[in-house]
């Protein structure tokens, strides 16, 4: 849980740049974060597969639809300002 809150506390501090300071250095960090956050959510989504405990896959589903979300996000943002 750890790894994914960091990525998800970088993603959303690479959100809140100016648009000027997002182009200019975000675009290669923003592009790898969220092919980063494309990997753990399959892998997530893999291990929900195969989780029968009720209160585990409560919990997996509830991260993946945080990633999600999240990913949802920096992609528009990407596609708003011509970043990816």
């Amino acid at each position: 849980m750890s790894r994914t809150k960091a990525m998800l506390e970088q993603l959303g501090r690479l959100l809140k740049r100016s648009s000027d300071n997002r182009k200019k250095a975000g675009r290669a960090e923003l592009h790898a974060l969220l092919k980063e956050l494309k990997a753990r959510q399959r892998k997530l989504e893999a291990r929900l597969e195969h989780e029968h405990d009720k209160h585990r896959r409560k919990h997996l589903k509830r991260e993946i639809a945080v990633i999600r979300e999240q990913r949802r996000k920096g992609i528009k943002a990407c596609r708003k300002h011509d970043l990816c």
